[in-house]
């Protein structure tokens, strides 16, 4: 799947090389939390997808995309809970 433009930078996206899956999820914005990707650089989080308990979920590293454009990236770290889990992206 073909990454497309990030629209608040123009910069290009990386394309998305798995296989297309469709969760519902809740996005929120976040403030600038710093956390540490794959390759251990810190990076400024941009938000937080919830996803709940039973759903699939992208392993770390993955691009993820929310629909209607309202994010595209990578998942930087994620926390699995009772009730759900939040990807950190």
């Amino acid at each position: 799947m073909p990454g497309g433009y990030d629209p608040e930078t123009g910069y290009p996206l990386p394309d998305l090389p798995s296989e297309l899956m469709s969760v519902p999820c809740n996005y929120q914005l976040a403030t600038a939390k710093e956390v540490r990707n794959k390759d251990n650089n810190v990076v400024l989080q941009n938000g937080k997808i919830f996803i709940d308990k039973g759903q699939q979920f992208p392993p770390r590293g993955t691009m993820v995309r929310v629909e209607p454009d309202m994010f595209s990236g990578e998942v930087v770290d994620l926390y699995t809970g009772q009730l759900g889990t939040k990807l950190i992206v």
